[in-house]
Parts: C-alpha cells; sequence; structure tokens
C-alpha cells in the first residue's frame, strides 16, 4: 500500500520493551476496558464531544507512537503484526500476511458477482473499526482523548465497507421487498461531517455470492459486517479507515 496511508511512521524493532516489573503499572496508566453507557456518568458529554474525542485519540497515537507500541504488546501482539498495522500493510485482526492476502484475493473475485447480482458498480472497498488502528474509536470506550480500549481480535468482528454507485437505489428495492435497511451514520472528518452506511438485514436480498461470501469468511476470520455506502465525488474517510488492497 501508499506510505501515505500509514497509520503512524515508526520502526517498531527500535521501540525498547518494557522491563517485566513495570509492565502491570503500564497496563494500569494506559489500558482501559471502560464502557460507559447511556445514563451513566459522563456519557452525554463525550457523545456531544464524540467527534473531537476521535480526533484527539488519533493524534495522541501520532505523537505517542513509541509508547502506542508497547501498549499493543502489552495487549499480546507481536512485534510483525504491530508494524504491518502501523504501516498500513493490513490490519491486526489477521493473524498473519497470508490469510489477509487471502481474503482480499476472495473480495476481488466477489466484485464482479456483487455487480451482477446488485446492479451496482463497486468503487472500492474500505475497512473499518479498531483493528485498522488497533484501538477503538468509540467515544464511550476507554479513556476519553487518548486511545485506551485495544482491540481484541478474538472477539472484534472484521468490518467491511462496499463503496459503490448504486447503494441507494439498491437500498429501496430492499425496502420495497420488506426487508429492513440500517443506517449507520459516521463522522468522516474534523469537522464533524457525517454520511451515512447501510446494513441490510437479509443480504440473500443484495445477492446470493454476498451471502455465501459473509458465511464463509465469518467462519475463517471470527466475525464479519458489511456495509455499504453510496459513492459521490467529495466522498471522504476517517484517517483511521483504509482502502483493502484488492
Amino acid at each position: 500500500m501508499d506510505s501515505d496511508l500509514k497509520i503512524c511512521s515508526i520502526n517498531v524493532s527500535e521501540v525498547e520493551p518494557l522491563p517485566e516489573d513495570q509492565i502491570e503499572q503500564f497496563r494500569n496508566e494506559y489500558i482501559s476496558d471502560a464502557y460507559i453507557h447511556e445514563g451513566d456518568e459522563g456519557f452525554a458529554e463525550r457523545m456531544s464531544n464524540s467527534c473531537q474525542l476521535m480526533f484527539a485519540r488519533w493524534d495522541w497515537l501520532q505523537s505517542n507512537a513509541s509508547t502506542y507500541v508497547n501498549m499493543l504488546r502489552v495487549k499480546g501482539f507481536n512485534d510483525q503484526n504491530i508494524q504491518d498495522c502501523l504501516s498500513g500493510r493490513r490490519p491486526l485482526c489477521y493473524k498473519n500476511e497470508e490469510i489477509h492476502s487471502e481474503f482480499c484475493s476472495a473480495l476481488n473475485f466477489l466484485k464482479e458477482s456483487l455487480e451482477k447480482e446488485a446492479n451496482i458498480e463497486i468503487v472500492k472497498f474500505i475497512q473499518t473499526g479498531s483493528s485498522v488502528p488497533g484501538f477503538s474509536t468509540n467515544p464511550c470506550k476507554g479513556f476519553a482523548d487518548r486511545p485506551s480500549k485495544i482491540t481484541v481480535p478474538d472477539s472484534s468482528d472484521v468490518d467491511v465497507i462496499i463503496v459503490a454507485k448504486g447503494i441507494n437505489d439498491l437500498a429501496e428495492r430492499v425496502r420495497e421487498q420488506g426487508s429492513k435497511v440500517r443506517k449507520y451514520p459516521t463522522v468522516c472528518n474534523r469537522d464533524g461531517k457525517c454520511d451515512e452506511r447501510l446494513g441490510f438485514k437479509n443480504v440473500s436480498l443484495v445477492s446470493e455470492s454476498l451471502k455465501n461470501f459473509i458465511e464463509e469468511w465469518t467462519q475463517k476470520l471470527g466475525g464479519l459486517q458489511i456495509t455499504f455506502q453510496e459513492y459521490k465525488d467529495d466522498i471522504e474517510f476517517a484517517p483511521w479507515e483504509r482502502p483493502v488492497p484488492v
């Protein structure tokens, strides 16, 4: 992938590992699995500043890359996986390069079938979710203004967005068949611009090829979530989302 797709520029092998006797203190200071729910103290404040908190976490990573490397190490990721993540080569949800390459190739084969069956023109596949940068951008998870809720591949889905021309028309056809289409607003930039992504409850109405793809790769990856987004000329994606190299 292009160098401008890096999460951050760092050579992981040059980052000094933590001494064994400092790991627990480091974990308590930098890592948090806290989750603030609606009604909890601080929930309303975080939600009202959600965009600022998301980008504050991204900015903290850029300024504290060495610390972040050790955060990922403490959570059990090896140096090769960390380097591949931060260099933009592959997210942390893939255990190795081989499974990532196989998934990318499978998406490439899916593209042609899905375009014919759903009558859309796929522009690109985008991967999102905590495994891309390694931390959750959800403002209600972890510490407010810095990354701390680290991804857990065994319990997190692989999230892929299919960006295509004709998605809105597809959604209307699916609704006419009586099936639910979910809407997911998503932050795109620092100004709070928000675009809409769609999820189809009954993917069989979209494409049998997609249905089979999801079933197969859910087994291989432990979880797979596909959403759709209509392509437009001024489309933007948050910096913690990455094109899938198909």
